[in-house]
């Protein structure tokens, strides 16, 4: 759990990045910001909600970028730990390939939107 004061995007993308896979997030993203957005209009503070759709998305897409970069730092964390409990190079393997499928898939899936800005 982490407490931070700050934007409703980073709270939802923080959930997305680090408690779904790729596939689940990738359809989430469908309709979730629209939902989500719907959701903070009615059941947010008293105040009125002072951005739009476009704005939402666009802070998602920051705040994913920022959070996906803390879970790879994460997993560099874990990944030192592999040597004393791996029973052998397969295995230590295994892990280091998976580290850089997911940032290969990164790159593809979001690493463009930033390019394109």
């Amino acid at each position: 759990m982490i407490y931070i004061f700050g934007s409703p995007m980073s709270d939802f993308a923080r959930f997305l990045t680090h408690c779904c896979d790729g596939v689940v997030r990738r359809q989430a993203e469908t309709f979730a910001n629209e939902f989500y957005y719907e959701y903070l209009k009615e059941f947010g503070s008293n105040e009125k909600v002072l951005y739009i759709i476009e704005q939402l998305k666009k802070a998602y897409n920051y705040c994913f970028l920022s959070q996906a970069f803390y879970a790879i730092t994460v997993v560099q964390l874990l990944l030192r730990g592999i040597p004393e409990k791996a029973e052998n190079d397969e295995i230590k393997n295994a892990f280091h390939d998976f580290t850089e499928k997911k940032l290969f898939i990164f790159s593809k899936t979001r690493g463009n939107y930033f390019m394109e800005k």
